[in-house]
């Protein structure tokens, strides 16, 4: 992590004030691996970078304007999830009260969804960037350099502006336009691998289920997803298509995240990382064979795993799977087209387990066209499955979603984007009553899992090192959290 000046900064904002409540008892945080991926690619090509992580320094806004004026940028870059749209507004007004001459550049999934409106809609941001960062980014600023950094001549040159691939400007009359939009890199191996020494990465802690040893440390093996289920929206950024870096490329990273931060364990943070069958195959016969003593966990899906294909993966240091699995009612997994049956959910968790990976189980409550009945059969479902653990988390239709485009049609959608968090209701199916119901359905999912006397004995046995302590008192502190957070802990019937 530095503080010396550069020419661009990143700067992340805060979660909501309950939010940032909950993360900071759970002590918690993810690094910010795009904004870092963004800073290496500035800097191979010559461009100073820096980042403040102001979620995971726990800053307060004052604390982040100090650190603006002694970094002294010309080019802020914020990224926004739709939940944090609002935090990264407010903050990017405040940075152009006190900076007026820095240029304000927006990116990530809210600003590409919102591209075409989202420069009419606030003034705080001078520039949008989309889809992906690296190479609109490193052209803005190129130009922005060209012309001696001077903002106010830099955003009236429409001429410049509009021969830059991927950005959204303003033209002479404030009216946003959207230029050509760029190919995606299709060769990931070309990419700098994210400049994590301007993170403090000590900071970057999993989850107690989400890690087995320490330090644990997140890395990218792909960008985008070819599956398209209606309630997804990272395809805004990285598109439909996979690209994969090689394994080659990956195990040199891994490499170095040994050399550099001590790390044992790997948080492959990939939406599918059994896609590629051949890829994966050549992944684990290098952690095999290297005799790495590496660690890992990741995201798949359940229809693209099998037998053997778990037990190599097992014998290449991999302890734990995530699955979307989402509801245990097969027709509300066809809404959503998520192209999976509850045959292939048993299977792929009954085979995890057999193959000694721990295996975590994801549902949502108030799905489009899910009654409170329907939420008590997934839950029945969740028990069932017998993963190591269960996630349950409110629906939630992100803007440039298909449930976001029909959520008239199955229920009332509220637009307070800064309620977006996947724990707050923000829709409610017409089967529900209201969002306390939700609330409640949400809390008795996580009480019926947790709270049965047979898994907390099982995880007893389990305990094999004073680390195994630590991470069954971290998630029961974790747990917690997250109940007294609903506001409902306690109160519901069951």
């Amino acid at each position: 992590m530095t503080s010396e000046q550069a020419d661009v900064l990143f700067v992340t904002c805060s979660y909501s004030q309950e939010e940032a409540s909950t993360r900071q008892i759970i002590k918690t945080y993810t690094p910010p691996l795009g904004m870092a991926s963004l800073a290496a690619y500035l800097l191979g090509h010559g461009v100073s970078a820096a980042i403040v992580d102001a979620l995971a320094l726990e800053l307060t806004p004052d604390a982040v304007l100090d650190r603006i004026a002694q970094i002294k940028p010309k080019v802020i870059g914020l990224t926004s999830i739709t939940s944090l749209f609002g935090p990264n507004k407010r903050l990017a007004g405040q940075i152009r009260a006190r900076f007026p001459e820095v240029l304000i550049v927006l990116g990530g999934h809210h600003a590409s969804t919102f591209k075409d409106t989202l420069l009419s809609e606030a003034e705080e941001f001078d520039i949008v960037v989309y889809p992906e960062g690296e190479i609109p980014l490193l052209n803005l600023v190129e130009a922005f350099s060209a012309a001696d950094w001077d903002k106010g001549t830099f955003l009236a040159d429409a001429a410049t502006l509009s021969k830059i691939p991927g950005i959204v400007y303003r033209d002479h009359s404030g009216k946003p336009v959207v230029t050509e939009r760029p190919p995606l890199i299709t060769d990931l191996d070309t990419l700098p691998f994210p400049a994590r020494q301007l993170l403090p990465m000590e900071r970057y802690i999993p989850l107690p289920h989400q890690h087995s040893r320490l330090p644990a440390i997140h890395v990218m093996g792909s960008r985008g997803c070819p599956y398209r289920c209606a309630y997804c929206n990272n395809t805004a950024v990285m598109g439909t298509k996979l690209r994969l870096r090689s394994p080659e490329n990956i195990i040199q990273e891994i490499n170095e995240l040994r050399r550099d931060y001590g790390a044992r364990e790997i948080f492959f943070w990939d939406d599918t990382i059994t896609a590629d069958k051949k890829w994966l195959n050549r992944l684990c016969d290098i952690l095999i064979n290297e005799k790495m003593d590496i660690t890992w966990s990741a995201a798949t899906r359940v229809d693209i795993v099998n037998p053997e294909m778990l037990k190599m993966m097992k014998r290449s240091g991999c302890w734990r799977l995530f699955y979307g699995v989402e509801s245990g009612v097969q027709e509300l997994l066809d809404l959503l087209n998520k192209r999976t049956t509850l045959d292939q959910v048993r299977n792929a968790i009954t085979w995890t387990n057999e193959a000694g990976i721990e295996t975590t189980a994801s549902f949502m409550i108030a799905l489009p066209g899910e009654t409170p009945e329907m939420a008590k059969e997934t839950i029945k479902f969740a028990l069932s499955l017998k993963p190591t653990y269960a996630d349950f988390h409110v629906t939630t239709p992100f803007p440039g979603t298909r449930i976001y485009e029909e959520a008239g049609k199955y229920g009332r959608l509220n637009m307070d984007f800064s309620r977006y968090d996947c724990y707050e209701p923000v829709f409610v199916p017409f089967g529900y009553k209201d969002e306390e119901e939700i609330r409640k359905m949400l809390s008795l999912g996580k009480r019926s899992f947790y709270f049965r006397p047979s898994y907390a004995l099982k995880k007893l046995f389990q305990i094999r090192s004073l680390g195994d302590i630590n991470r069954i008192y971290r998630g029961l502190v974790t747990l917690l959290a997250f109940l007294k957070r609903s506001k409902r802990f306690g109160r519901e019937k069951h």
